[in-house]
């Protein structure tokens, strides 16, 4: 019968909704946060060469040497190598400086992949569920 095969596939897709709906929650909050692990966080601001040179800026950092012009930033970089303690403090604070963003941008991916991962366990399981229900709803196969 035509019209009890169409209902049996109304109710086959209707079933699936809810794990293809997890499913895709699931991937779209891994996404978002995954985005967000990857987008470029860069403070930029106005820096003067006697800012450089008074250590309130670090000449390594690019967002603070790229609003320096070229020539400023030379001699800053000139007068830096000079000073092998002041090398290595600039240095040291800058390796600081990317640890902490990197820091966060491994918190946001290991919330993505916690995401991702729930998401697939969960969609897979509800449709496995949704599979057997169909299945034992159905009764014995035929052949």
């Amino acid at each position: 019968n035509v019209g009890a095969l169409g209902q049996v596939s109304a109710g086959i897709q209707a079933g699936f909704l809810l794990p293809t709906a997890v499913l895709l929650v699931f991937c779209l909050l891994s996404l978002v946060w995954a985005v967000l692990a990857a987008r470029p966080r860069v403070t930029r601001r106005e820096t003067t060469l006697e800012e450089v040179r008074t250590g309130k800026a670090n000449i390594l950092f690019f967002g603070n040497f790229t609003s320096l012009p070229e020539d400023d930033f030379v001699e800053g970089m000139d007068e830096l190598v000079k000073d092998p303690e002041r090398t290595y403090t600039t240095m040291t604070r800058d390796i600081y400086g990317l640890g902490s963003v990197l820091e966060t941008k491994y918190r946001l991916l290991r919330v993505s992949y916690t995401l991702f991962m729930i998401g697939l366990i969960l969609g897979v399981g509800l449709f496995l569920a949704e599979f057997i229900r169909t299945a034992v709803s159905m009764g014995p196969s035929p052949f």
